[in-house]
């Protein structure tokens, strides 16, 4: 899958000679070092360029560790990514990525646009790191530096929208008179007046705090989503998958809602003949049919984590149909944060509680721990969901203290009926 969203993506901005590229450089050397999987993009203000030449900036990124690095102008646009072995995504995922990228409501320039379908291009990864672009409207991060005579000559313009936030709690709405997300500065004034806005300030050698800032920020945890579709539902009186919902298919509309979060996309399913079509639709979706042939949660749970290649996978139901996209985000940055803390006991999964019960088909489990409690479950013919879930070490969700876990969320549709009555209470 390539790079679905925008909300993992930081620029670093400044003059000629501020200093981009060097700290860029730093920086995805030292994120790599810590687990961290970055993508990047070089803005190139020349309309013709080469790409990957020894000692060139892009060359710089490729060479500290970047996944993928990417040089984009007005007429060009250039991709250097190590494929793995085991890469077998197809060209057509380039297409229609735009169509699943999350996109801002701020009105778009060519500059974003530019951007945007730069950051589509990309591999999926924790971070995308942007040297440039400037005007293009995502968060940056301004460098400033005592010796650079362009610097020095800015520094004033931008003590003036600090200020000007300040005093009157905004700035201009357009990219050049935004604030930056954070500033990197040796110059004393323009410190004081960043710290006074409380943006948060660096120094151009302090490459450990503003990694810790960026994960903490930006960097989003890569993880699986497997929808499963199951297939003929006798309550529905045929597939649940195929079901008209809001002038689609159910399928599609769960692959709308879920589709922004996923490094790897798939749906299991008990007809993949029926369901063929959506690779078509949605390029680098894997279909998987199910592994064993008889019905039932944990069977299809098993398949959803053989066919998931990441570590972390986030397992839903196909009629779930007001799902919290930013639970399951919730959801997958707890369990990440928990492999990386090295704690004795790490948690297995995180799964919501609601008051009809624990919600496993709106959860997010580690892989390998978890297919394998899940097997042992199976071999022992103890088949319900909660039967494995009580072998594992999970961190619950208490649904009705958390924000995100909104009205109808965990919402079934399993008759004409309900989904009925659904179609009224989701968009």
């Amino acid at each position: 899958m390539r790079n679905t969203r925008l909300d993992n993506c930081i620029a670093f901005i400044g003059r000629k000679n501020s200093g981009k590229t060097t700290l860029v450089e730093a920086l995805i050397s030292e994120l790599t070092a810590r687990g961290i999987s970055v993508s990047s993009i070089k803005h190139h203000s020349h309309d013709d360029f080469e790409i990957d030449i020894p000692g060139k900036d892009s060359y710089r990124h490729h060479a500290a560790g970047a996944v993928a690095t990417a040089i984009s102008s007005a007429k060009r646009f250039a991709v250097v990514e190590d494929l793995m072995p085991s890469d077998s995504e197809s060209e057509e995922d380039l297409t229609n990525i735009e169509a699943l990228l999350r996109t801002p409501t701020q009105k778009t320039t060519d500059a974003y646009e530019q951007c945007v379908r730069a950051i589509g291009m990309l591999p999926a990864s924790n971070l995308v790191v942007i040297e440039g672009f400037k005007r293009s409207g995502l968060p940056a991060v301004e460098l400033l530096r005592s010796d650079n005579p362009r610097d020095v000559e800015a520094a004033p313009a931008l003590i003036a929208r600090i200020n000007e936030y300040i005093l009157n709690g905004k700035t201009t709405n357009d990219a050049e008179g935004a604030l930056p997300a954070a500033v990197v500065t040796d110059m004393a004034e323009v410190a004081a007046a960043a710290l006074t806005a409380n943006l948060p300030v660096f120094n151009f050698y302090d490459i450990s705090q503003i990694s810790t800032w960026l994960i903490d920020t930006y960097a989003k945890p890569l993880y699986s989503v497997v929808i499963q579709s199951g297939g003929e539902s006798r309550r529905m009186r045929q597939s649940k998958a195929l079901v008209p919902f809001h002038g689609r298919p159910l399928i599609e509309h769960m692959i709308g809602r879920l589709a922004p979060l996923a490094s790897e996309l798939i749906v299991t399913t008990n007809e993949p003949e029926e369901l063929t079509y959506l690779q078509v639709r949605y390029p680098g979706l894997r279909l998987v049919p199910d592994k064993y042939d008889k019905r039932g949660a944990l069977p299809g749970f098993i398949t959803a984590l053989e066919a998931a290649s990441n570590p972390l996978v986030a397992v839903i139901a196909c009629d779930l149909v007001n799902v919290s996209v930013d639970l399951i985000e919730y959801e997958a940055e707890l369990l990440e944060q928990s492999q990386r803390a090295d704690l004795f006991m790490p948690f297995d999964a995180v799964v919501p509680m609601s008051p009809q019960g624990i919600e496993p088909f709106c959860a997010v489990y580690e892989r390998e721990r978890c297919l394998e409690a899940a097997q042992a479950c199976w071999d022992r013919k103890k088949v319900r969901m909660r039967n494995m879930i009580d072998t594992l070490n999970v961190r619950f969700i208490d649904a009705e203290n958390e924000p995100l876990c909104y009205a109808n969320c965990f919402l079934n549709v399993n008759t004409p009926e309900d989904l009925a009555r659904a179609e009224g209470q989701t968009a």
